[in-house]
């Protein structure tokens, strides 16, 4: 009996520290996606938004979308990021307004490649992996490699694309790496962590085997049916009454609580 009543202690316990943690995260994640969502409401017309429009029409058709994505200028943010919602979104950081043609033409080529490879999807279906899996690291080490299979795989995109400009694209990922998204929402970022890495995969003429695209996405999907089974089966349920050893036994003192007779 004191067992069992340990045993239930540690469980609710445990739950109740899962069910903390589920919620902060919870909480931290509805923040940032509100600011995106009030970042995207911001209309940005002017010259400068009217630069960068120009500069995704200027691309090759098969590089670019069929529509233009929304262009928003954001107070605070220090890489440029694509979000991927009912709209595509590109969120510029201010001093974008000032960037030449050749660097605007990069960073859309680099979004646009997010865009194309449907990873503003895959995070989606990340934010609830999130949610379940927080405390363990295991998950956020396999994140962090998917997350930056997605990066090189971009930055790839732009090389294929401009192979004489390597090295000036290299320099914009040290550029903007010092500054970071400023809401942590899961969204793909131009100038996230890890750059010391896509810098040198970047410039590198045999560059390092990662994940690959069906790697990630082969992940993803089992991740996504671990979930279902875990949301179908419930977390922490106990064994029904009368199963196992001691079931067995109470059952049968049960239906004859004098044996000896």
């Amino acid at each position: 009996m004191e067992a069992a009543a340990t045993d239930g202690f540690w469980g609710n316990l445990g739950t109740g520290v899962w069910l903390a943690g589920f919620l902060l995260l919870l909480l931290h994640r509805a923040v940032g996606l509100w600011r995106l969502h009030c970042w995207c409401r911001r209309e940005s017309s002017g010259e400068a938004a009217g630069a960068w429009r120009q500069s995704w029409a200027g691309l090759p058709a098969k590089a670019r979308d069929k529509a233009c994505p929304r262009v928003r200028f954001v107070e605070g943010l220090g890489t440029p990021s694509v979000w991927v919602g009912r709209h595509v979104w590109l969120l510029l950081p201010v001093a974008a307004a000032d960037w030449g043609e050749a660097q605007r033409r990069r960073v859309w080529l680099h979004e646009l490649g997010h865009v194309r490879g449907r990873d503003g999807w895959l995070y989606h279906v990340w934010l609830p992996l999130d949610l379940v899996q927080w405390w363990n690291p295991a998950w956020w080490w396999l994140r962090s490699r998917m997350s930056m299979t997605l990066e090189v795989a971009a930055d790839r995109w732009v090389v294929g694309w401009l192979p004489g400009e390597k090295r000036a694209y290299a320099r914009d990922l040290i550029g903007w790496a010092a500054g970071g998204p400023v809401a942590d929402t899961g969204m793909p970022t131009l100038g996230g962590g890890g750059m010391e890495e896509r810098v040198r995969r970047l410039l590198s003429d045999r560059p390092k085997a990662g994940l690959g695209m069906r790697g990630v996405r082969a992940i993803v999907m089992a991740s996504g049916v671990v979930l279902l089974v875990w949301l179908f089966r419930g977390p922490g349920r106990t064994a029904l009454p009368g199963t196992g050893a001691d079931g067995e036994a109470s059952l049968r003192l049960a239906a004859n609580p004098f044996p000896g007779r």
